[in-house]
């Protein structure tokens, strides 16, 4: 059973600032995580309540509800400034 894909008004004001070929490995790796947000490369992060996976030289910072199967996106950034 997948889960359902929330991307927060942070998230979505950084995938605008993407170029397109990059836009596009986000959205594959964002509908990746509804099937499996557990996945291999997944770390879970101690500054941070949730999780990150990398796409190149970016991470997609998210959280999961395993109650209410969701996953919200909460920032996609560049690896140099996404922790601060």
């Amino acid at each position: 059973m997948n889960y359902e894909i929330r991307i927060e008004c942070s998230a979505e004001r950084d995938l605008k600032n993407l170029d397109q070929s990059l836009l596009k490995r986000m959205y594959a790796k964002i509908e990746s995580l509804a099937s499996d947000p557990y996945q291999r490369g997944a770390k879970k992060l101690q500054s941070f309540p949730g999780f990150r996976v990398r796409v190149g030289q970016y991470r997609i910072l998210y959280k999961v509800d395993d109650v209410n199967r969701t996953v919200s996106i909460r920032a996609v950034r560049h690896r140099s400034e996404v922790y601060q």
